[in-house]
């Protein structure tokens, strides 16, 4: 009995190194602790390799050499000299040459290091990754989850750089806030309590603000660079999830597939799906930094279990479709200012396997951002404020009667995450309801005037 639970533990472990690719390997007191290879790759395709070098030597780490090799092929090996990584620091290194995968099948990648502060070393510690190639696969799109306090002032900078990231990388990157509820009872967070202590338990998040990358990478958010996207968005996704969601009065509807390209193990997976509000904003800050703008603020998780997608284990399709009742929030949160993310996690090992954002169905319109739009006066004797905080820069602001006719446009150009305000003057309409949009490449978003 002794040997089987060790031989379970050994599987274990190994299972959990290989998935999560942070098999530390180390030379002289310095490791490879993170590198972007596996589990899966795409055949008839190459991969650029990235690795995160760490220093727990007792030394300065001034220069190393890093040696990759595929199967029985080439070696490749880059040089990093004139460095200064102190103890503990860790560091990604972009390498020069990209992996290249050829047929399909079960292969291994080796690397290692050698020449640490330049001195050869008298025995390689190599790293074995095992690769499945795949001969179809899907982009993969990166899961981005962000802790953070509204009372934190270094989240101040950290939630700034979290919404230039998120512009930068609109269609290849889901992002979750979580209101960690630090410093005060922040009304972001007693809205999703639950959710966020399970999330922060999850990851075992002591601090603010933090970020982790699909949990590809894991530190203080002030710190965060945006290579480690780049670096997870080389690695293809076993699995391809597309779906739509529609807004009703106090329900979400939502659609969605799953399309493996391979069997997938389901130990211990589960998928969650986020429903995030895109702009939240108050009159007063709601903390003690000052902020009151807020941007992809979690409202609710739904989950669902490996039992409920076990198809997927032997390559087949799954199709879910469920309705999200929001009845008892309705008056706390805008529906139409909602995102959807999906994304599937392996809860042992925290392996994202794959991220995707549905798309909002309107009037036979696909949207995926609203743009928090206010009016006011309303009612209004046809002078009117129009308040946005957009996430690009042209929009077009359209005004239909309850006819369906278009009264009026404008055309604006917007600073992308700022607050921007501007006129619009109707007196020359008679008094009635209207439908105010304001309509960007990738986004509409509509509220109802009344004109007196």
């Amino acid at each position: 009995m002794v040997r089987c639970l060790l031989k379970h533990i050994i599987i274990t472990i190994s299972i959990t190194l290989n998935w999560f690719a942070l098999l530390g390997q180390t030379s002289d007191g310095v490791s490879i602790t993170k590198h972007n290879i596996g589990p899966y790759a795409q055949a008839n395709a190459s991969q650029n390799v990235w690795v995160v070098i760490e220093n727990f030597s007792s030394e300065g780490l001034t220069q190393f050499d890093v040696f990759y090799q595929v199967e029985a092929g080439a070696i490749h090996s880059q040089s990093f000299t004139s460095l200064e990584i102190g103890n503990w620091t860790p560091s990604l290194f972009t390498l020069n040459t990209p992996i290249e995968f050829s047929n399909g099948g079960n292969i291994t990648v080796k690397l290692w290091l050698d020449n640490i502060n330049g001195a050869p070393l008298p025995e390689i510690d190599t790293l074995i990754v095992p690769v499945k190639v795949l001969s179809t696969t899907s982009n993969r799109m990166v899961l981005y989850e962000s802790f953070s306090s509204s009372s934190c002032m270094t989240c101040i900078e950290a939630n700034l750089q979290i919404r230039e990231l998120a512009n930068i990388y609109k269609d290849q990157m889901f992002v979750i806030g979580y209101e960690t509820n630090k410093y005060l009872n922040s009304p972001m967070y007693e809205l999703a309590s639950r959710d966020i202590d399970k999330r922060m338990d999850f990851y075992n998040v002591m601090y603010t603000p933090l970020s982790i990358v699909n949990p590809w990478y894991k530190a203080n958010s002030t710190n965060f660079s945006s290579n480690y996207i780049e670096a997870e968005l080389q690695r293809p996704s076993p699995i391809g999830i597309e779906g739509t969601f529609t807004v009703t009065p106090s329900n979400i509807e939502v659609d969605f597939t799953l399309n493996p390209h391979a069997e997938i193990n389901l130990n211990m997976v589960e998928l969650k799906i986020a429903f995030t509000q895109d702009i939240v904003s108050f009159e007063e800050p709601p903390g003690g930094n000052g902020e009151k703008t807020f941007y992809h603020v979690l409202r609710r998780f739904k989950t669902f279990e490996s039992d409920d997608l076990k198809d997927i284990a032997y390559g087949i399709p799954v199709q879910i479709s469920f309705s999200e009742d929001f009845a008892d929030i309705i008056s706390e949160v805008n529906l139409n200012e909602f995102r959807v993310g999906l994304f599937l996690q392996n809860t042992e090992t925290f392996e994202v396997i794959q991220t995707a954002e549905l798309n909002k169905l309107a009037s036979g319109i696909q949207t995926k951002t609203s743009e928090g739009l206010k009016l006011y006066p309303n009612p209004s004797n046809g002078k009117v404020n129009i308040e946005f905080t957009p996430t690009s820069t042209t929009y077009n602001i359209v005004v239909t009667n309850i006819l369906g006719q278009n009264v009026y446009s404008k055309a604006v150009n917007a600073k992308a995450f700022e607050q921007n305000i501007t006129n619009l003057s109707l007196q020359n309409l008679s008094p009635g309801t209207y439908f105010v949009s304001l309509i960007g490449s990738e986004s509409i978003s509509t509220t109802i005037l009344i004109l007196k």
